[in-house]
């Protein structure tokens, strides 16, 4: 029974000397092989410990073949090393009598396994000798183990006629891990060597072995360059479908080609490859090549067509042991007037890999596809316009192509390529299209690998043999991605346009009946008649019922015996009154608005087709002369008419009291128990928050390691919120629901930035599950006015998300979005970021940002320095709150205009003296 088995591994053995060897002092380092000089070669073994042993096995060596279906994929793996060394000189070297008597001639043998270095052959003088030379070995496969790895023997040698096998005077092993600790810079050292017992005579008596100074490395030195993707690639003669080209791109370095995959039939190819160098750099990069990357169309088989290059010096690249983050750079060609002609762009990054440890020898190469979701896109093709003849030929049919390349397809595709019919209705040079094409995709979470919707325009000529390209173009999916912060929602600015035209029309609705409300004149009296006498004139424009243009009797407001007693006069005013009622009232139901009449007996009480309407009203009728029906309305809209009820009172009663008629006390009251119910509300949603909050604060975001759906602290808001918003909007009218969704946002969306802020440490990886959560959010918030109460959005009547509302938390979030853009910046573009995103942000600003990455004191020196502000000293908590307490003008602007709602200094005030 097997208890535990070690891995095949690697056994170097040691020995003496093959040839003039002394036998007793070979036999004693066969038997002591740390002692030896010579390398004889390695055994690749594997132990196994047996607990319980066969009885029928005697206690002999037992041998037994072992049987295994792939003995190579259980070798040790393997890498590729570089032995460098720089013998300078030498020292107290002994003095070597060759077979003639006369001193021979030394020189020095470096060897790593069956690997060697050999220096030339000097004479020593005096026991010195300069050598003053370098020698470099590359491609040395051995164990990726250092472990395993042969030592290296240094052998000091006299020059004999046998030049195969050197004879060794004196010799120093280095244990190969030892070598590579100290890099591919290390001291220049003296090493000392030691007798060659196996060979006695060697060196006279009383001499030293001598010593060598030199410089030794040995270790692996690794150029990776990470090509992501290009856009935007220049092709001369592109005419057709088949023209597109196949671009590879292809990188040069020292002497060394690797080459991508190509990428078939597209402008804008995505590859995602790291192409490895294993190489070696000088100790100043300065004076190391250039890395050259070229693009070109691959043609034939060995056939391709230069199409743009770009060229890096190492010294420019990133040291590190992990994938550095990419840049756009430019692609360039020279014409024939040597002039660089832009070709594109290049998403690239160069990674020099130094010393890499065992761990990073045996590692396969990190995959640099970056990290994506779910998606589709969705495109609305309506159709073209004005197109030109292509090559003086008319243009016949028509059709568009969408294309968006992509490795990380749901199908599989590389290129997912959509289009239209072709179409000439109801022209061919003006065709539409009308349909509707859904792209199901996986896009990156990261907007820098977003990739393009390549839009291609063709004609179908021929029955469709022969489709010329007319016309193409790219449109940049950056601004098109929802958890972007340059995000911007489809034909968003056309219906912000809409609803403040609507609203527009509304307010025009409403102040023009009161700029047309009928005057009342009280002319002498001459003997006129009681319509001239009274002096009442009705004028009034048609708003659209169409009651503008009736021609009604006039009608008397005045509170005169002949009025309350003629009955002729009472039916010509319900007259009137109803007229205008029905026309009123059946224009609403048109336009799809529902008003409230308090008489259930009227003749339009079939308007209301049930209780629940009665609470989506939005706003009243215009007011006409004698509509005393429009004060009679439920008590939640009570509030709401007071301005109108005093006004309607003094119009009704006698001149010498409206002056008694004061309205503004009770007017004052409502306000402040409308703010106080108001305040008293948001902040009990605050504290339903507060744990939710608490619970995004008490997540380690500094070890995140892989993007998921959203945190369990935003379902968890998105639980609490969906079942009270709308119950609260089924209570309050539009007015105050539109004031609470104001209070809402000035009070819990900055809540957001606050908890981010209070986080500690926040990595790449948890900047983009922050981000994912910020937009599942966002997307909440905004949604919340019209949600209902199992998450769906439901337009209830007339209910529409306030402008005022939307504007704000988009810019607040955009905020929160930016802010964590800047903690997951790279620290090398941090700098330029922070300017570019924040252009009147301050020093504590921007340390607030460092503090967030986890950066230590002397990197933050280091940025601020280069960031170029004078930083001010403030208290420890200042620097967080620098960000918490950013609030944009909107938001000032917003909380001002709600305080102005409650005109008393304490809303609670009214209330407190009542009590």
């Amino acid at each position: 029974m097997s208890d535990s088995e070690v891995p095949l591994r690697y056994i170097n053995l040691y020995g003496p000397p093959l040839k003039h060897a002394d036998a007793k002092a070979g036999d004693m380092m066969k038997l002591y092989p740390d002692h030896a000089s010579t390398y004889r070669g390695r055994l690749l073994v594997s132990f196994a410990h047996v607990s319980q042993p066969n009885p029928d096995d005697s206690d002999r060596f037992v041998v037994k073949e072992v049987e295994d279906e792939d003995w190579e994929a259980l070798k040790p793996p393997l890498t590729r090393y570089v032995l460098r060394l720089s013998l300078l000189a030498g020292q107290d070297l002994p003095t070597v009598r060759a077979k003639t008597g006369l001193p021979a001639r030394l020189f020095v043998v470096v060897a790593i396994g069956p690997h060697e270095l050999r220096f030339e052959a000097n004479a020593a003088k005096n026991g010195s000798i300069v050598w003053g030379l370098t020698q470099e070995m590359k491609n040395i496969v051995l164990a990726s183990d250092l472990t395993q790895v042969p030592d290296i023997i240094v052998t000091l040698c006299k020059e004999t006629s046998d030049t195969d096998d050197p004879v060794g005077v004196s010799f120093a092993r280095l244990r190969a891990g030892d070598v590579v600790a100290r890099g591919m810079a290390p001291a220049v050292t003296w090493l000392h060597l030691r007798q060659e017992i196996c060979r006695k005579g060697s060196i006279p008596v009383g001499q030293h072995p001598g010593s060598l100074l030199l410089r030794m490395a040995f270790a692996r030195e690794e150029v990776r360059v990470h090509i992501f993707q290009c856009k935007g690639l220049v092709v001369d003669d592109l005419k057709s479908k088949g023209t597109l080209p196949d671009p590879l791109v292809q990188v040069h370095f020292n002497g060394v080609t690797r080459k991508t995959k190509p990428r078939s039939r597209t402008l804008d190819p995505l590859y995602y490859e790291s192409l490895q160098f294993d190489t070696t750099i000088p100790a100043k990069a300065e004076y190391a090549g250039e890395v050259w990357i070229q693009v070109v169309n691959k043609i034939g088989f060995n056939t391709v067509k230069y199409m743009g290059e770009y060229r890096v010096p190492l010294a420019k690249c990133t040291k590190a042991s992990t994938v550095p983050y990419p840049s756009w750079v430019p692609l360039t060609k020279s014409d024939l007037m040597d002039d660089a002609v832009a070709a594109g762009q290049l998403l690239v990054s160069v990674q020099i890999i130094e010393h890499p440890t065992a761990e990073d020898r045996t590692a396969a190469l990190p995959s640099i596809v970056p990290e994506c979701r779910e998606a589709y896109v969705d495109i609305i093709a309506l159709g073209v316009r004005n197109l030109k003849n292509n090559n003086l030929l008319h243009i016949q049919n028509p059709f568009v192509e969408f294309e968006l390349t992509g490795l990380n397809s749901t199908s599989g595709e590389n290129n997912i390529q959509r289009r239209t019919k072709a179409s000439h209705e109801p022209t061919s040079k003006n065709a539409n299209f009308l349909e509707r094409l859904v792209i199901p995709t996986r896009l990156p979470i990261d907007i820098l690998f977003a990739p393009q919707l390549v839009l291609k325009v063709y004609d179908s000529t021929l029955a469709g043999l022969h489709q010329p390209l007319i016309a193409s173009c790219v449109i940049d999916l950056t601004l098109k991605l929802p958890w972007s912060p340059s995000y911007e929602p489809p034909q968003q600015q056309a219906f912000d346009y809409h609803i403040d035209a609507a609203k527009k029309r509304s307010k025009q609705r409403r102040v023009q009946p009161k700029a047309e409300t009928p005057a009342i004149e009280v002319a002498p009296s001459n003997g006129d008649s009681k319509d001239e006498k009274h002096g009442i004139t009705e004028t009034h424009d048609d708003d659209g019922t169409g009651i503008g243009v009736l021609a009604l009797p006039a009608v008397s407001f005045e509170a005169t015996d002949e009025s309350k007693q003629d009955p002729a006069v009472l039916h010509q005013v319900q007259q009137a009154h109803d007229r205008r009622l029905f026309a009123s009232v059946q224009d609403a139901k048109k336009k799809g608005h529902v008003y409230f009449v308090s008489d259930p007996n009227a003749m339009v009480s079939s308007s209301f087709t049930s209780p629940d309407d009665e609470a989506h009203a939005l706003d009243s009728p215009a007011y006409y002369a004698g509509r005393d029906w429009w004060l009679k309305v439920p008590k939640r809209r009570e509030l709401v008419l007071l301005p109108s009820l005093e006004d309607v009172i003094r119009l009704k009663i006698d001149k010498a009291f409206t002056d008694a008629i004061e309205l503004s006390k009770e007017i004052d009251t409502y306000h402040d128990v409308a703010a106080a119910a108001m305040k008293c509300i948001v902040l009990g949603i605050e504290n339903i928050l507060d744990d939710d909050w608490a619970t995004m604060q008490r997540v380690n975001w500094g070890t995140v390691e892989t993007v998921g759906d959203e945190s369990a602290y935003v379902l968890a808001i998105a639980d609490k919120l969906r079942p009270y918003v709308p119950t609260l909007r089924s209570m309050l009218s539009s007015l105050y629901f539109t004031n609470f969704c104001d209070k809402f946002a000035a009070s819990v969306v900055p809540k957001v930035l606050q908890s981010i802020v209070k986080c500690k440490r926040v990595n790449h990886v948890g900047t983009q599950q922050l981000l994912l959560d910020v937009y599942a959010l966002k997307t909440l918030f905004l949604n919340l006015p019209v949600m209902g109460k199992e998450g769906e959005v439901q337009i209830v009547g007339a209910t529409t998300v306030p402008a005022r509302y939307t504007k704000f938390v988009s810019n607040e979030m955009a905020h929160v979005e930016a802010v964590l853009k800047l903690i997951g910046t790279p620290n090398e573009m941090l700098v330029d970021s922070f300017k570019i995103m924040w252009p009147e942000g301050t020093a504590e600003n921007f340390q607030s940002i460092l503090n967030m990455k986890g950066l230590k004191r002397q990197e933050q020196l280091a940025l601020l320095e280069a960031l170029g502000l004078q930083q001010r000293k403030a208290p420890p908590a200042a620097a967080k709150q620098m960000i918490e307490g950013k609030m944009t003008d909107m938001t000032e602007s917003l909380k001002s205009n709600m305080q102005k709602m409650a005109k008393a200094s304490n809303p609670f005030n009214y209330i407190n003296t009542t009590n």
